[in-house]
């Protein structure tokens, strides 16, 4: 009889101190978003968002991975695409700033650029229209797109050197410095992108400036993450609306500090 007594004084400590474990733990996965304004949905779209759209990558929250500093919770986010390649973020659930997590850490003092999270409420972003008009470099490179090498060839010459370039694609491309752009060929032989120097500029914005200085001359639009090798190898850009083309300007910084303004 004592030792069935005992037995069961043992099991009742153990659900006890199992019970206070849980009460005592502040995992993400069973602990309320006490006092956020951005919720985990919100975040996840977020993410979706700058990762190119729900469609290209899986993007799912891990709550059990969250951070919380000095009382803020940063959700923690991670995207899986196509090619195996996966992305790591952490959001701020009261400001909504988004950070790169490399190796489970980040910069909280190193937020990315990002636009804020719509509450729902809100029209999406969409991409703003470039009302600037358009000079006759830019006009010229424009009549490119869609062209073959050799049509190329025939409008602007054979003094190009032939590289390749490396932004959503490995791409043969021809550079001709003198006129300060470099016309990139699609897996279809014709030319997708146009990537300009800062010799050409649309409306004042050229290669060269960073996104806010961009934005001062073109308008605010919609800012974005593209992943090229590996999740450190990042991409950011911000996208215009031009004449039934898009003008993107594309850096390895998340300022878009040295960004490369790109037609096609």
């Amino acid at each position: 009889m004592k030792t069935k007594a005992v037995l069961f004084l043992l099991a009742v400590l153990a659900v006890l101190l199992c019970s206070c474990g849980r009460a005592g733990a502040i995992p993400g996965a069973e602990a309320a978003d006490y006092g956020a304004n951005i919720t985990r949905e919100q975040a996840i779209d977020q993410i979706k968002a700058i990762s190119g759209g729900s469609g290209n990558a899986d993007v799912r929250s891990i709550p059990d991975l969250d951070k919380v500093i000095d009382s803020v919770r940063y959700y923690f986010i991670r995207a899986s695409f196509p090619s195996r390649m996966t992305a790591e973020y952490y959001v701020d659930s009261m400001e909504g700033k988004i950070f790169v997590a490399i190796s489970g850490e980040f910069d909280i003092n190193n937020p990315l650029p990002a636009v804020s999270i719509s509450s729902g409420d809100e029209e999406p972003e969409t991409v703003t229209e470039i009302t600037a008009a358009r000079s006759e470099a830019v006009n010229a490179i424009i009549e490119t797109l869609g062209m073959t090498a050799q049509q190329v060839e025939e409008k602007f010459g054979d003094g190009y050197s032939r590289v390749f370039v490396n932004y959503d694609s490995y791409m043969e491309a021809f550079l001709y410095r003198e006129q300060g752009f470099t016309v990139a060929f699609g897996k279809d032989g014709k030319v997708a992108c146009v990537y300009c120097s800062e010799k050409i500029d649309i409306g004042g914005a050229r290669s060269g400036m960073d996104f806010s200085q961009v934005q001062e001359k073109l308008g605010k639009t919609v800012y974005r993450q593209k992943w090229t090798d590996t999740p450190v190898n990042a991409a950011y850009q911000i996208e215009y609306g031009f004449d039934g083309r898009t003008v993107v300007f594309f850096s390895r910084q998340s300022g878009g500090s040295d960004s490369i303004m790109c037609i096609k």
